[in-house]
């Protein structure tokens, strides 16, 4: 297995060929990293540039990759049923509710009653399927709960990536202290590959799911189908959790503090 845990250190001033460890960390900030696929890949690609383990950077990379490609394709599904079908296909009888939708406004606009009205059945039983306002902003608060908790954990990343001390050699960017791996410095080039690679396309990402998620449950016109779009919507959003938990090896899981 793998030492216990890792950190990252980060400070205000670069380490540079022959210096000290010691005096390094009197400037320097001891942060965790999270447990999550983005942070093993930070962590496994770091160790492998300095081990000279290409299988373990290009695995990590490719979980990452393949988290991206069905987060992306189940967001493009929810999109599309949002731009084409916008739930007709939920009544038995499209051309009546559209009847009835038109009667409807010609009864608003009139300002006349409901009652004898031909429709007055179907319009009363569409009207109580509807969910009420609060409830769709409960339902959507904690949707947004779920993404701004991935934005946390990618702003600390970029935070930690960003932050990191520019070092000159590879062989000062990680380093062990008290069975801990830790992340002491960075290379230049190295900072541009996490920020393009990992935290630009997970932002987009979670940006783009917000957006149609939100989309997706303001056209449901059943209190029961958003409850069950909402949970769907928290599963896209989660689904890189789901493939760290399920396919990291447990040694590599060890890496990062649980």
């Amino acid at each position: 297995g793998g030492p216990a845990g890792s950190q990252l250190l980060y400070g205000n001033e670069a380490r540079s060929e022959d210096a000290d460890a010691e005096d390094d960390a009197e400037e320097s900030v001891m942060t965790n990293l999270h447990a999550n696929l983005y942070s093993s890949a930070f962590l496994l690609t770091m160790r492998g540039w300095l081990e000279g383990r290409r299988c373990s950077s290009i695995m990590a990379w490719i979980w990452v990759v393949l988290a991206y490609l069905v987060q992306g394709f189940f967001t493009y599904t929810a999109y599309a049923y949002v731009a084409y079908r916008l739930e007709l296909d939920y009544f038995e009888d499209v051309d009546g509710v559209r009847a009835a939708t038109h009667h409807l406004t010609q009864v608003i606009e009139a300002n006349i009653s409901l009652r004898g009205n031909s429709y007055e059945r179907q319009i009363t039983s569409m009207c109580r399927r509807l969910p009420s306002p609060s409830f769709f902003c409960a339902v959507e608060f904690i949707f947004n709960c779920f993404l701004l908790s991935s934005m946390s954990e990618l702003r600390t990343l970029l935070f930690q990536v960003w932050m990191s001390p520019i070092v000159r050699s590879r062989r000062h960017t990680v380093e062990e202290y008290d069975s801990k791996t830790v992340v002491v410095g960075i290379l230049p080039r190295d900072r541009w590959v996490f920020v393009v690679g990992l935290v630009v396309p997970k932002m987009v990402m979670t940006v783009a799911l917000w957006y149609i998620g939100t989309a997706l449950v303001a056209f449901t016109r059943q209190m029961r189908r958003m409850v069950f779009r909402a949970l769907i919507l928290v599963f896209i959003s989660k689904m890189d959790a789901v493939l760290f938990s399920s396919f990291l090896s447990s040694s590599k899981k060890d890496w990062l503090p649980q």
